[in-house]
């Protein structure tokens, strides 16, 4: 019958999400040995290695036959790289994306703080003048 997994760790070794790996099991209609509970599935080397086959997701080790998926599926690793980059590209993009918008708030950020120190130097100007104003009114009567 060879090695038995659970749920978590099949999922780990395929490297993929319990969920997606239940969605695996369920569209390759895999069903657990008679009288098996399904909330605690346990899946054999040789399922296991029927869903990595059909799927193709790197195992960090084949536990029955001791080789990787990579060596089954070569273009895996270089496909996954390939997403990965395109990935990164996207996030590039975004994260440019982002710096344009904080580039364009600090630029109004900037222009509303000079706005403001002109509107006070006006008002400055102003109480100057009227307490220069006032002193002339209050000392020439």
């Amino acid at each position: 019958m060879g090695t038995q997994y659970n749920l978590k760790q099949s999922s780990k070794l395929l490297g993929v999400d319990p969920k997606t790996l239940r969605k695996w099991i369920y569209d390759m209609h895999i069903d657990p040995p008679e009288g098996d509970d399904r909330r605690s599935r346990i899946l054999t080397s040789t399922e296991l290695q029927s869903i990595a086959d059909k799927h193709r997701p790197t195992l960090k080790t084949d536990p029955e036959k001791t080789s990787t998926l990579n060596d089954a599926h070569p273009n895996y690793p270089e496909r996954k790289l390939n997403q990965f980059r395109t990935e990164i590209r996207h996030a590039q993009s975004e994260v440019d994306k982002l710096k344009e918008r904080l580039n364009r708030l600090e630029k109004r950020l900037q222009a509303q703080e000079d706005k403001f120190d002109k509107e006070i130097r006006a008002m400055h100007q102003k109480i100057s003048d009227l307490e220069t104003l006032l002193n002339k009114h209050l000392y020439h009567h």
